[in-house]
């Protein structure tokens, strides 16, 4: 089972930063995720930045990422939280970050560091208002 790590942690003498992804048995991916210190993946939708029209893969780890499009929407793609993620850290500086997890309504500590904030947008399912307001510009 895949959990995602929101923060930095050790688990089983091993050490994980924010956004890594862990292969766990079940029942330790359950632990972590009931102590508040990782996620569980589900799919997100985002749009592609490809002006073609063409779906473009953004995966960043090698795996696939799997095209929605049904040829009525060419721009929307699925990204799993790790891989939005890494988009989000790749599209904003840490100022703009900021500025747009304000603009979707996210509440977090003025001092909060970017690796916490990207994992505060993913676990509230903001990622796609995200890169929505990247769309707009």
């Amino acid at each position: 089972m895949i959990v995602i790590a929101k923060e930095n942690i050790r688990h089983n003498r091993k050490e994980y930063v924010a956004n890594d992804r862990i292969e766990l048995n079940e029942k330790d991916a359950e632990r972590l995720v009931n102590l508040g210190v990782a996620f569980f993946p589900e799919i997100i939708h985002t749009p592609s930045d490809n002006e073609d029209g063409e779906n473009k893969n953004l995966n960043t780890d090698g795996g696939n990422v799997n095209s929605t499009d049904d040829g009525n929407n060419p721009d929307t793609i699925e990204l799993t939280p790790e891989q939005a993620a890494a988009e989000i850290e790749k599209l904003f500086n840490y100022n703009e970050l900021k500025d747009a997890a304000k603009k979707v309504g996210l509440e977090f500590a003025g001092n909060i560091s970017k690796a916490n904030l990207i994992s505060l947008i993913i676990e509230q399912n903001k990622a796609e208002a995200i890169f929505d307001l990247v769309e707009e510009e």
